[in-house]
């Protein structure tokens, strides 16, 4: 671990303020995220994390040296044993906080959102392909009917047929996209139902695991 004053972060007890690009960007990195995740708040050993994230032990290890040179994780304890002592190690914080300065907001947004939208969109189309029977399924581009020079983009069954997801016998799908005028007290009621929705089905425990999204944000 390298000196405090030489780290890449500034330390706090309980979460790192981080002021390195280098270090937002390995943090917000989906892919290093996922071999990051062994060690918050805990301490554990480079073989054993590897087995958790169900990567090889070089690779772990070539991570973590990583991580320890940028200051996100450490050396907690080192057991000695024949041949090679073993360390553990832990992340610095038990929590990691990334000003916009750093890191602009659409871009954490944009790292965070799209890892749940590829995997939303590559479950939406492999349900669709599974479940619709024509072989005609396609995309329709026509005049959108709620508003002049809008083009419309919509999953079609055949020409001049839209895809009906309702129809579906055997799953539930919907994908849908809105433009409303809303004032401002009935834009906060649709906050507030919105939240509701998630919280509600937040709780069910059904035999389908199902990814719900969910948003609202005023455009100029």
């Amino acid at each position: 671990m390298q000196d405090a004053s030489e780290s890449k972060v500034n330390e706090s007890k309980d979460y790192l303020r981080v002021e390195s690009s280098e270090v937002a960007g390995v943090l917000m990195n989906v892919s290093k995220q996922h071999l990051l995740a062994p060690f918050f708040a805990r301490e554990i050993t480079v073989s054993k994390a590897a087995q958790q994230a169900g990567v090889t032990n070089l690779l772990m290890f070539r991570q973590v040296k990583r991580f320890e040179r940028l200051g996100i994780v450490q050396v907690t304890r080192t057991e000695a044993r024949q041949g090679r002592s073993l360390k553990y190690y832990q992340t610095t914080a038990k929590e990691f906080f990334i000003p916009a300065k750093v890191l602009p907001l659409e871009r954490t947004l944009e790292q965070v959102d799209g890892a749940a939208q590829k995997v939303f969109l590559h479950n939406l189309v492999k349900t669709i392909v599974q479940h619709e029977t024509t072989e005609d399924l396609g995309t329709r581009l026509s005049l959108s009917p709620v508003g002049t020079g809008i083009v419309a983009v919509q999953l079609a069954v055949a020409p001049g047929k839209n895809w009906q997801p309702e129809e579906m016998e055997y799953a539930a799908i919907v994908e849908l996209w809105l433009t409303t005028n809303l004032s401002v007290e009935e834009a906060k009621a649709l906050q507030q139902e919105l939240t509701s929705i998630s919280e509600r089905y937040a709780k069910k425990d059904g035999a389908q695991k199902y990814l719900l999204r969910l948003g609202l944000t005023p455009i100029e």
